[in-house]
């Protein structure tokens, strides 16, 4: 499988702790951009290689950037385009890079059109929507001045992206990568035998939590769903929900239990949807 590498980015100059500013012109702008920077997200015994990444760079509302992460020992990393609707909240539109977890599309192909959201909460940038609300986020800022930055400010479809050009036709997003369709596909699993009441829903799990992905990502994922509960130990990660049809009707339990390596990435996972007939 072809690997996709982009060289990640800004045009920003970044003083240890200084807030970011627009400065795709070369000097610095009076335009806050809240979003800009290097961010990194790394579970407990990660090496920095396996660390999840967005290089971002705004331009007003405009943010446009990279992305990376590690899964089952392979790299992937592609691009992202934002829009920023405050100072602390925006919505991913588009995004390409090495098909995964994140996307199906390549960049060379064109884009992903998108709807998945960016925020900053507790001075951090998560990408999963929160329970009720809630913030989750897991990436934390590069306070040192990251060279890759300024690099990526020079690539042409970024300064295209700032500008608000169409590099290439937009694709329609792929629902699989919608996290309620997620859920629905494990909710909506067949249940064959009836004496169990059963099905294993672990391949459904892996095409969006697949073997290697790290504790964090994990974490961020599942409590983004919107329902359900998250139990955690030092080497597994526990989530459960249900959903009934009344006294006299039927009521599906989901299981997922992902075990973790040494490395806190998952090793291993054991998912069903359970079937009790409520009468």
């Amino acid at each position: 499988m072809k690997k996709v590498f982009f060289p990640m980015l800004i045009a920003v100059a970044m003083a240890a702790g200084a807030q970011p500013t627009n400065t795709s012109s070369g000097g610095k702008s009076k335009v806050s951009a809240p979003f800009a920077g290097s961010w990194v997200s790394c579970g407990r015994n990660d090496s920095p290689d396996l660390c999840s990444r967005y290089l971002l760079l705004q331009r007003g509302k405009r943010i446009c950037g990279t992305w990376s992460y590690v899964a089952s020992y392979k790299s992937y990393d592609g691009r992202v385009v934002a829009e920023a609707v405050s100072s602390v909240e925006a919505r991913r539109t588009r995004i390409c890079g090495r098909p995964g977890s994140e996307t199906r599309t390549e960049c060379e192909d064109g884009w992903e059109t998108i709807d998945r959201p960016l925020h900053l909460c507790d001075e951090k940038l998560g990408d999963l929507d929160g329970k009720g609300g809630r913030c989750y986020a897991g990436f934390v800022r590069v306070k040192r001045p990251d060279p890759s930055l300024e690099e990526l400010a020079a690539e042409p479809w970024v300064q295209a992206c700032l500008s608000d050009q169409e590099e290439v036709p937009a694709q329609q997003t792929n629902p699989t990568h919608d996290e309620a369709a997620w859920l629905k596909e494990i909710y909506g699993a067949p249940i064959p035998n009836v004496a169990t009441q059963r099905a294993d829903t672990s391949s459904i799990v892996a095409s969006r939590l697949p073997i290697g992905t790290s504790r964090g990502r994990a974490l961020e994922f599942l409590r983004g769903l919107g329902e359900g509960n998250v139990d955690e130990s030092a080497s597994d990660i526990v989530y459960s929900t249900h959903r009934g049809e009344g006294i006299k009707g039927n009521r599906r339990d989901i299981l997922i239990k992902l075990h973790l390596g040494p490395d806190q990435n998952i090793k291993s996972i054991s998912s069903y949807i359970d079937k009790s007939n409520n009468i």
